[in-house]
């Protein structure tokens, strides 16, 4: 089966390539869906940080479908009442390990984009699994408070 979609450009290939080797790793140590959601909103970070600015959408496949991703992260590092969702660190740690050391390895090289592609698939994975049970993914980055609503789009 074929899907027509819109995805953002970048190597197919390699962003299944380095799901594979996440989806293994959830597998592996079996995250709350929100640290799935919150490695993808880090790792999300940590590429626009690296490509010096944030994406605006992420298009891509998820579930067979097309899918268009927003990362509206809120920075809420001054608002005196964030709490951060209980999360494990560890075990986000290991996922985005997975990914570079995957990436790493690859003989073809990857572009930053495919990380950004992955992030994006990895926060839908949390967001897929958390079916609802949250408002928002409230996470500390690079000592910063972040905030995202989860809305769905009609």
């Amino acid at each position: 089966m074929s899907v027509v979609t819109n995805a953002t450009v970048a190597n197919i290939e390699t962003q299944e390539l380095l799901m594979e080797c996440a989806t293994r790793k959830i597998i592996e140590l079996k995250p709350e869906w929100v640290d799935v959601c919150a490695i993808g909103l880090r790792l999300y970070l940590t590429m626009c940080d690296t490509i010096g600015g944030p994406v605006p959408e992420v298009r891509f496949v998820h579930n067979a479908r097309p899918c268009r991703l927003q990362f509206k992260l809120k920075d809420a590092t001054d608002d005196a009442e964030f709490v951060a969702n209980d999360v494990d660190i560890e075990k986000q740690k290991a996922i985005a390990d997975a990914i570079f050391d995957a990436a790493d390895k690859l003989e073809q090289g990857f572009a930053n984009f495919d990380l950004i592609i992955c992030a994006a698939r990895l926060f839908m994975i949390g967001y897929d699994g958390l079916d609802g049970t949250l408002d928002k993914i409230c996470i500390r980055a690079d000592k910063k408070n972040y905030t995202m609503n989860l809305v769905k789009e009609s």
